[in-house]
């Protein structure tokens, strides 16, 4: 026999207080009587029981040491003969991924069965066995680590929250094995629902049972969601939704999209068993916004309620300013310009030095010494300048080739299309030709230099019908996105469970502070949950996550995710203006492998027995004794009958 805890075997030192008060005697008071009659009669009966009363003596103290040492004895945890040798590393790994809020048919949930299963195995361990807690939700976490005191892997299990991310169960397996010493006296119980890729690997593989929580349900899910901006409508957008039915008959559903709490379209849809439904729904919004998708399965068996929503955030359009600087007014320029939406146009006739900020400068047939510095869009030029130098004029100059992978070309169709008195253009610098003539000149081209942006159209609108062609609109749209740095592309929507680099625009970015270094490092992220982490800056990139709630992050500066207090002003709190906001993005579950609830394995425990001998600890059966001897002593020696 050995002892898991010699150490507190210091605690024997309380005997001898215990010995010293049945040691020590009390020295008796002397006191006048009027006669000894009564007392010698008294003395006379002690005496003749007077080796019973000190038998009665030494026996209580012996039954007290004899406690006390049963006591002592529990407390350093004997093991039985052999018992060291077989005590075992339990590594307890718990799903807690979305798939496992799940609610089957008798109104629990997959989670709170989970929990009751680990519960359950901590209370089984024998006693010298170590344990471990890990969970495999949205990342892999140890709240306890490898520990032979199992009342903190059961206060942990019980603390333990569900997060909205996508399982880890295998990289979960990893570290369990990387927490114990003895591979062959190691066990890993994973309780999950088996709704994870890889769950099939489990299957007969030495040293980890997979014990399943709940059961099979049918789930329809919102699996994809997808936002970009519009290519020929400055303030349109597309999104591509997709949703799927996982159970055995079709249902039919509807699919609601608002956006800024308004309703934009209500959707009559009927989903088919392992056929994703998918449509691309168009609308406008210069305002922006939270666009919503919903799926309403109500009346229908539907396991998960975290996969019937799905979010994306739109930002506002800012206002574009554009000069337009001509000595003579171009009723084709003004026309388009004006019909483009968050155009301010403005019509000049002196060249300014600089573009307008946050627009762009365009030139009709007016050509500086300098060109300004900016975006400027340079229409029919009359000369040279330090950017190009103007060729010869082709008479009936015919577009052979357009460059359609540049940005300013989509939907854009020039090909065999003339543009009479066209001149041919020679760069100065290496720039990108869009519009090749049939004999080989340029005809227009694009120059990025630095910050500055340069497009020029070396053709007479007057002389042709480009103008009155529908890709002459798209063009001038295609000009404003570039010049502006925008592409069809919005910031993506977020996994949950994923890390990510959110790209801030640059006007979010210079609100919020983000080239202030002192600013940057209090950079931190919230989620939905209210949950506050920091954030790594990386030029206009904030690093963030895993986050594991679904809904919106936002991202900022610490003090403007604080919560505002009575006696403060916004602008205090900020630290920036008053309309300064956290910069935005939305997080979505959107993962076929946990939308999905029938599990990946065919057969699987549904509780496992780690207990082994079913032999109690010894110290249960020391503390049973110890408890038995002080109640007897207490009812044979010092429990006091008045009557």
């Amino acid at each position: 026999m050995s002892l898991a805890s010699p150490e507190r075997l210091m605690w024997l030192l309380i005997a001898v207080p215990i010995i010293m008060l049945y040691i020590l005697r009390t020295r008796l008071k002397r006191q006048p009587v009027s006669t000894l009659l009564f007392w010698d009669q008294l003395f006379d009966q002690k005496r003749q029981r007077s080796w019973l009363q000190r038998l009665r003596h030494w026996l209580s103290l012996l039954l007290q040491l004899a406690f006390v040492f049963l006591v002592i004895g529990a407390l350093t945890d004997p093991l039985w003969t052999g018992q060291k040798n077989e005590t075992r590393q339990v590594v307890i790994i718990v799903d807690n991924s979305a798939s496992m809020a799940a609610v089957g048919d008798d109104g629990q949930s997959r989670w709170e069965a989970a929990r009751q299963k680990a519960l359950g195995i901590v209370a089984g361990l024998r006693g010298g066995d170590e344990v471990a807690v890990v969970t495999a939700g949205s990342s892999v976490r140890v709240p306890v680590g490898m520990t032979d005191f199992a009342p903190a892997a059961r206060d942990a299990i019980e603390a333990l929250q569900l997060t909205d991310g996508p399982s880890r169960a295998l990289a979960a397996i990893d570290a369990a094995k990387r927490l114990t010493r003895s591979p062959e006296r190691r066990r890993i119980v994973l309780i999950s629902d088996g709704c994870f890729e890889g769950a099939q690997t489990l299957e007969g593989q030495s040293g980890v049972d997979l014990v399943l929580a709940g059961e099979t349900a049918n789930n329809a899910a919102i699996t994809a969601l997808a936002v970009r901006r519009s290519l020929v409508d400055p303030i349109g957008y597309a999104a591509l939704v997709e949703a799927e039915y996982f159970g055995d008959e079709a249902i039919d559903v509807r699919v609601t999209i608002d956006l800024a709490d308004q309703l934009v379209d209500v959707i009559p849809v009927k989903l088919e068993p392992g056929k994703p439904w998918s449509k691309t729904i168009s609308g406008a919004s210069a305002d922006g916004g939270l666009l919503r998708v919903k799926l309403d399965a109500r009346g229908i068996p539907d396991g998960l309620a975290i996969d019937n929503e799905a979010i994306a955030v739109l930002p506002s359009r800012p206002r574009i300013p554009v000069t337009l600087v001509t000595e003579q007014p171009s009723l084709y320029l003004e026309s388009v310009l004006g019909a483009i939406p968050l155009v301010d146009l403005t019509v000049a006739t002196t060249v300014p030095t600089q573009a307008p900020a946050g627009g762009f400068l365009m030139l009709h047939r007016v050509v500086p010494e300098k060109l300004p510095s900016g975006a400027v869009f340079v229409i029919d030029p009359s000369g040279d300048s330090d950017a190009w130098k103007r060729g010869r004029q082709i008479e009936q100059a015919i577009i052979a080739r357009q460059d359609t992978a540049s940005p300013l070309m989509p939907h854009v169709r020039l090909t065999n299309v003339m543009l009479p008195g066209a001149y041919e253009l020679e760069m100065v610098d290496d720039a990108t030709p869009l519009l090749v003539e049939a004999g080989g000149a340029t005809l227009m081209a694009s120059l990025v230099r630095g910050d500055d942006r340069l497009v020029v159209l070396a053709a007479d609108l007057d002389s042709s019908d480009l103008p009155l062609r529908i890709a002459f609109p798209v063009l001038m749209t295609n000009a404003v996105n570039w010049f502006l740095g925008q592409t069809g592309e919005l910031q993506p929507s977020l996994r949950t469970g994923t890390l990510a680099e959110v790209a801030i625009d640059g006007a979010s970015a210079s609100s919020l502070g983000l080239n202030d270094a002192r600013t940057a490092r209090s950079w931190s992220w919230r989620d939905a949950a209210g949950h506050v982490a920091p954030a790594s800056i990386n030029g206009d990139a904030a690093v963030i996550g895993p986050v594991d709630r679904v809904g919106l992050v936002q991202i900022g500066p610490l003090s403007l995710l604080q919560p505002p207090q009575p006696s403060e002003s916004e602008t205090a709190r900020s630290g920036t203006t008053a309309a300064a906001e956290p910069f935005k993005v939305a997080v979505n579950l959107c993962d076929r492998g946990e939308s999905d609830l029938r599990p990946r394995v065919e057969a699987a425990k549904t509780d496992v027995d780690i207990g082994g001998s079913g032999r109690r600890s010894l110290w249960f059966y020391l503390a049973c004794t110890a408890l038995g001897l002080i109640t007897a002593e207490w009812f044979l020696y010092q429990r006091r009958v008045v009557g």
